[in-house]
């Protein structure tokens, strides 16, 4: 279990490419055998409707993709010893998951412009729901990571400013008027 966790953690993309079989997965048994057809009504709602609807996750998508810049910049700005290990050690992992939280609101503004744009086609029309839900996905999935990567962020800044604290906090030998190099 725990090598499932971590192959999750370490490989964002390969967890990008699981949800993308998934929603075609979903998508294949919705329409050839209706379970699971949660976007039947809003594939067959009129344009001029489902058109903002698939857009609508444009304002969530800049905000993943905004909060992903201050996230990374934030574990990037510090140069404690501390953030430094934090980076060494996360290493090619850490480089990923920071790409993956990046491009999460990319990959969904493409699925929302996508789905929308499928919308306004009489063929293909019943797939916008489905690039709609990968979108949400993606979007889904780079926020939790998000959060993840934000909280051991956290975590060192706090052992940080613990160790700084109790730094602080000594009190020299010397202070007490023992002198080290006279005994």
């Amino acid at each position: 279990m725990k090598s499932v966790i971590a192959g999750v953690q370490d490989h964002p993309g390969r967890v990008e490419i699981v949800l993308l079989v998934l929603v075609a997965a979903h998508a294949t048994v919705a329409q050839l055998w209706g379970m699971g057809a949660i976007w039947t009504s809003l594939a067959a709602t009129d344009v001029a409707v489902a058109s903002p609807i698939y857009l609508a996750l444009l304002g969530p998508a800049a905000i993943v993709g905004g909060f992903s810049g201050v996230v990374i910049i934030y574990g990037l700005q510090s140069d404690s010893p501390r953030f430094r290990k934090f980076r060494i050690d996360a290493g090619a992992s850490l480089k990923r998951t920071w790409t993956s939280t990046a491009t999460a609101g990319f990959w969904a503004a493409a699925c929302s412009g996508v789905a929308a744009v499928l919308a306004t086609s009489n063929e293909l029309s019943w797939l916008a729901p489905w690039f709609f839900e990968l979108g949400i996905v993606f979007l889904a999935h780079g926020s939790l990571r998000l959060i993840w990567i934000l909280r051991n962020l956290v975590e060192t800044v706090h052992a940080d400013d613990i160790e700084r604290e109790q730094k602080k906090n000594e009190v020299p030998v010397s202070a007490f008027g023992f002198n080290r190099r006279a005994s």
